[in-house]
């Protein structure tokens, strides 16, 4: 049980780690690859 829950855990702060920056990098995804994001529920539709 102790493992099932560290696993869980470990699984959790990387998600948020890897996901939470993407929430910030809408414009620079536009400018890196254009075109820019025309529609972004989309994007945050992708993220979440």
């Amino acid at each position: 049980m102790n493992y099932a829950r560290w696993v869980f855990r470990v699984a959790g702060v990387y998600g948020l780690l890897v996901i939470t920056p993407m929430y910030f990098m809408e414009e620079q995804i536009g400018v890196d690859s254009p075109p820019p994001i025309n529609h972004p529920e989309y994007f945050y539709g992708f993220i979440v």
